[in-house]
C-alpha cells in the first residue's frame, strides 16, 4: 500500500562551506587574528515538506512548511 500522508521531494542539492584564514601580526610576540565566513544551505535550493493532502481540508494541495533557508554565519579569534 502506498503511504499518502507524506510527499517526498526529488533529492536537492543542500551545501555547506567553509572559508578561513589566519593573520599574523608579530611573529617575535605570537599575536594572531583568525577569520572564518561558513554557510549552510549554500545554493539555496529550497525543499518543501508537509504538503496538505486531506482532500477535504482548506489546505489540501498546499506546502505548509519548507526548511531552513540560506544561513551564513561570521566568526573570528584573537590570540594574544
Amino acid at each position: 500500500m502506498r503511504d499518502t500522508t507524506r510527499c517526498v521531494d526529488p533529492a536537492a542539492t543542500i551545501g555547506t562551506s567553509r572559508c578561513s584564514r589566519a593573520f599574523v601580526s608579530s611573529e617575535a610576540r605570537g599575536g594572531q587574528l583568525e577569520t572564518r565566513v561558513g554557510s549552510f544551505n549554500t545554493w539555496h535550493h529550497t525543499k518543501f515538506d508537509q504538503v496538505g493532502n486531506g482532500p477535504g481540508s482548506s489546505n489540501f494541495g498546499q506546502v505548509t512548511f519548507a526548511f531552513n533557508p540560506r544561513v551564513f554565519q561570521l566568526g573570528g579569534k584573537i590570540y594574544f
